[in-house]
């Protein structure tokens, strides 16, 4: 992933993490950083949406 998080783990520590958490979503995948930018993008640019929380997790809320 292209982020200071994951770039400043090594390969190894990378792959261990990736399967970690794609093992605890149920899309499977990690997201990419325009998946997360676009949906608060439209939180921002709608204004008839005030007021809320949005999760993008993958699906991972509905495992709680």
């Amino acid at each position: 992933m292209d982020t200071p998080f994951w770039k400043a783990l090594t390969r190894p520590e990378f792959e261990a993490a990736e399967r970690e958490f794609t093992g605890a979503m149920p899309l499977g995948r990690l997201g990419t950083v325009e998946e997360a930018a676009s949906s608060y993008i439209h939180l921002m640019e709608n204004g008839f949406i005030t007021g809320q929380v949005l999760a993008v997790d993958g699906g991972v809320m509905f495992t709680k």
